[in-house]
């Protein structure tokens, strides 16, 4: 048999036990079993008591805070797993913005600064024309 069956049956067993017992009880007017029953009565009334002294020591305040700390905790380990994924993104947005740079300017091949500067340095005097230009303007001519 499976647990839950063999739990059905007992509690049903307990069940009936106890509903005869009371019958008979009130048959007879009396408690079976009294000064047994009536002891056990004021050991579990004195851990009723003790644990009502602690449930109001404790409160409902008790459980109020540790379910605002567990959904910080909670919320802070979030935190810092977005944390983790932004910096990564982060990383993958500045490399491939670089990878991006990098081909675009493959693919266009020089900007239009290269094209300057190459001007420049084709059209420069040589060190004798900017001395002679030197002078005229010196001189005045």
């Amino acid at each position: 048999m499976t647990a839950p069956i063999i739990g059905i049956i007992a509690s049903s067993m307990v069940i009936a036990s106890l509903e005869l017992l009371f019958h008979f009880e009130q048959k007879r007017g009396e408690r079976f079993g009294r000064p047994l029953r009536e002891a056990l009565d004021r050991v579990v009334y004195g851990w009723s008591l003790a644990l009502g002294k602690i449930l109001r020591h404790v409160g409902s305040g008790f459980f109020k805070v540790s379910l605002h700390k567990f959904f910080h905790k909670l919320l802070m380990g979030i935190l810092y797993f977005l944390k983790r994924v932004e910096g990564k993104v982060e990383r993958t947005i500045r490399s491939n913005y670089q990878e991006a740079k990098k081909t675009n300017k493959q693919r266009k091949g020089k900007s239009m600064l290269d094209h300057v500067t190459e001007h420049k340095e084709l059209v420069a005097l040589s060190e004798s024309e900017k001395r002679r230009h030197k002078e005229s303007v010196l001189s005045g001519k």
